[in-house]
């Protein structure tokens, strides 16, 4: 008896979140790939690496000393002046709620933090990707596009708003514009496997499915 094979085209932009971010490293979330550069295993390391416009994180390690220093300090000087230190604890411990509760604000949902990264970061090209993310998965398209626009101005050779600017197009109806931003994102990134799938997708909604079958089953190979 002879068996059948069945292909599933599927476009990725339903099943990932995230819209695609840096060569180095993805994740994936409703809507596209976000960029989440860098090496999971940078917090391990001393010497700075990485796109990152800061990082903070190598202070933790190098403020230890100077705060054990401080903390010492701080109870010798309590046993001597512990009632003039209350009331500057206390200052200072009011102080830092505020800035905290300040800063957790940015940190309230993606759309705020990345908002705030490309205000006061204007060529903060992975900013600008994963905010139009953002926006595409809250379903405003065109503005998405416009971050997208926004990222490929900083950094044209950057395959990521490539693949999310021709999601875009795919749901707003137009198969040809997204074809051409998936054969772009794949010229900049041949590895790019969500490029390939939904390139796929978009040929087998044109009415190639042949076509469109042969272009996504690269996916699978690249993972």
């Amino acid at each position: 008896m002879g068996g059948a094979v069945h292909i599933e085209l599927r476009s990725s932009s339903r099943d990932h979140g995230d819209r695609i971010g840096a060569p180095p490293s993805m994740a994936v979330h409703s809507g596209g790939v976000g960029d989440v550069r860098g090496d999971p295993a940078a917090g391990a390391r001393i010497v700075q690496n990485g796109p990152q416009i800061t990082a903070d994180r190598y202070t933790y390690l190098a403020g230890l000393g100077w705060a054990l220093l401080a903390g010492a300090g701080a109870l010798a000087c309590w046993r001597t002046w512990r009632r003039p230190l209350a009331g500057i604890a206390l200052s200072v411990a009011g102080t830092w709620g505020v800035l905290t509760w300040n800063q957790v604000q940015i940190w309230h949902d993606s759309e705020r933090l990345w908002t705030y990264v490309v205000a006061v970061e204007p060529d903060a090209v992975i900013a600008e990707n994963n905010l139009g993310v953002e926006l595409d998965r809250q379903g405003r398209l065109g503005e998405a596009i416009e971050h997208f626009q926004r990222a490929l101005r900083i950094s044209p050779d950057y395959a990521l708003p490539h693949h999310n600017w021709g999601q875009a197009l795919d749901r707003q109806g137009n198969h040809t514009g997204a074809i051409e931003h998936f054969q772009e994102a794949l010229r900049l990134r041949p590895d790019l496997a969500e490029a390939h799938n939904d390139g796929g997708v978009a040929l087998v909604a044109q009415g190639d499915v042949e076509e469109g079958i042969k272009i996504s089953s690269r996916s699978c190979h690249l993972g």
